[in-house]
């Protein structure tokens, strides 16, 4: 039987993905205790270490038997709870598959060696390209859902990342926040031009390139992207590869004026010639934001009346209340904000420290299952990623650099 959209709401979060899972939290994947206290969670691990596969001077119709071999059940389990989440969601991929034709053919135009990876895995797993790319794309399918139904009846808890960069330093980070069951599928890839971060088979929000890191969060109450079938319509996982190969900061910000995500999303970008921004991608347009020691972004607007509109958006008026149905967002903005203003340093280690803080180090708290599922801290000047598939604080960091 069909879920109805007010039975589906008391089990779906939104959060961030680029074509990153969406966080429709189905239920708690086993072992996670969503009613432990928020100040002294039980450590909980799903992924013990993140496999790397070197993609470097690999041909594209080689690559997805040299994932298979070497990631195949990560892959396989992503392709597993996405169908999950749509047969509860009530959405047919095949038939997201067809609306997405332009997305997808935009999004190869853009980036054709990201999408040829896609297309040598959909091979090796027997599924048609498009579809395989429909299955990556929850979040638009929650969004749609959520619009649907009278927002009245509907509890969605607006969730997701925390992205910061620091000026002159060129390092970015997050944390990915995302429901249990979109943990435990982390990959890198190691290409001739980008370090891509993985969950399944697709990003996961952050890339290295040569000169420029890149990493995204999803904006709460601003869930307009631009339509599937405009001409800048973009998949989230081939527009972040592509800012990733850009030259510079102001680069990056140029190519998103003419390719936009099908849901609102912020990019934070960072330069290994010291610059750093946030670029908002939503329903008002762009939204560039700058600060002298770094940006710093969470799941609501930075525009004029942001804050208020996600507020008004949550459907409740206690302080309290609001913090948690928020998935702590404005917390989290203040906090990271705070760091930057007062850190005396902004180097690795620094961003480190602050994404294994609460309250942006998520776990499982208030009967969500809404947790971190990867931390992961850019370093552009010496072209390395640090990925660590969960809470840091409880997950051992593995170090991908493009000279070694």
């Amino acid at each position: 039987m069909k879920t109805s959209i007010k039975s589906l709401a008391a089990i779906i979060t939104l959060a961030t993905t680029m074509g990153v899972a969406s966080a429709a939290s189905i239920e708690a994947v086993p072992g996670l205790n969503t009613a432990q206290p928020f100040y002294a969670p039980e450590v909980f691990i799903q992924q013990d270490s993140v496999p790397v596969i070197d993609l470097r001077n690999v041909p594209a119709d080689e690559q997805g038997e040299i994932i298979m071999q070497q990631a195949g059940d990560k892959i396989e389990l992503f392709i597993k709870n996405a169908r999950r989440k749509f047969e509860v969601i009530g959405l047919d991929e095949v038939e997201l598959a067809k609306k997405l034709k332009t997305t997808f053919e935009n999004s190869k135009a853009l980036n054709p060696s990201y999408i040829e990876t896609i297309e040598a895995i959909a091979e090796q797993v027997n599924i048609d390209v498009i579809q395989l790319f429909a299955l990556s794309q929850t979040d638009y399918a929650i969004v749609q859902s959520a619009k649907k139904s009278n927002k009245s009846e509907v509890d969605v808890k607006n969730g997701g990342c925390t992205t910061m960069a620091f000026t002159d330093t060129g390092v970015v980070g997050q944390t990915t926040d995302l429901a249990s069951l979109d943990g435990g599928t982390g990959i890198i890839l190691k290409k001739d031009d980008s370090i891509i971060a993985m969950t399944g088979f697709t990003g996961a929000g952050q890339t290295l390139g040569k000169n420029v890191g890149v990493v995204l969060n999803y904006i709460g109450h601003d869930t307009e992207g631009v339509a599937l079938d405009s001409d800048m319509a973009t998949d989230m996982s081939a527009l972040v590869d592509a800012v990733a190969k850009t030259e510079n900061v102001a680069e990056a910000l140029k190519l998103v004026e003419t390719h936009r995500t099908i849901v609102g999303m912020n990019l934070t970008i960072a330069d290994k010639f010291g610059d750093a921004a946030s670029v908002e991608m939503g329903k008002d347009g762009l939204l560039i934001k700058r600060g002298e020691q770094g940006v710093a972004h969470t799941n609501h607007s930075l525009r004029e009346g942001g804050e208020e509109a996600m507020r008004a958006k949550l459907g409740v008026t206690m302080a309290r209340e609001q913090t948690i149905a928020s998935a702590f967002t404005f917390w989290r903005q203040e906090v990271a904000e705070t760091f930057l203003k007062h850190t005396p340093e902004k180097n690795v280690d620094a961003m480190k420290y602050i994404l294994s803080q609460k309250p942006i180090a998520q776990t499982a708290a208030y009967g969500s299952d809404f947790i971190t599922i990867n931390t992961n801290v850019l370093d552009t000047k010496k072209g390395c990623m640090n990925l660590a598939p969960g809470v840091s604080e409880w997950n051992d960091y593995t170090q991908v650099c493009f000279d070694k």
